[in-house]
């Protein structure tokens, strides 16, 4: 198979455009300090948009630590039942603990604390001994 290019001029004297022709011509007059562009982007320097996996999980911890840290309360579940309540409505439709259960458990509770706060820890003996080389 052939070429079927030829780079002859027109009959008519126009020249039809080729790659090597400029797309736009020369400006009539020159450019002063006024009127060049004063903010530039240089989009050589730019970065690829992909990124590094290992670069991705950082940048996600880092999101996910800053934005704990600013709304912490709302990202936890705001109900006000106990965490080991999964179906409120049975709870809620069993008998009411007695009175006497109540005070019971407050009593021991604080009978306990009182015996725990009774314990006294006496330092006799070094715990950590340096050992000799010889």
């Amino acid at each position: 198979m052939g070429c079927c290019f030829s780079g002859e001029e027109r009959t008519d004297g126009s020249r039809q455009a080729t790659e090597r022709d400029p797309l736009l011509g020369g400006t009539s007059t020159p450019i002063t300090n006024g009127q060049r562009p004063v903010k530039v982007i240089d989009v050589s320097s730019t970065e690829p948009h992909s990124i590094e996996r290992t670069e991705y999980m950082e940048r996600s911890r880092q999101y996910m630590s800053k934005l704990s840290a600013v709304n912490g309360s709302a990202l936890h579940n705001s109900s006000n039942l106990p965490g080991g309540v999964k179906a409120p409505s049975s709870v809620l439709a069993s008998e009411p603990i007695p009175q006497g259960d109540v005070a019971f458990a407050i009593q021991a509770a604080k009978g306990a604390d009182a015996s725990l706060s009774g314990f006294h820890v006496e330092h006799r003996d070094a715990l950590v001994v340096q050992f000799e080389s010889s």
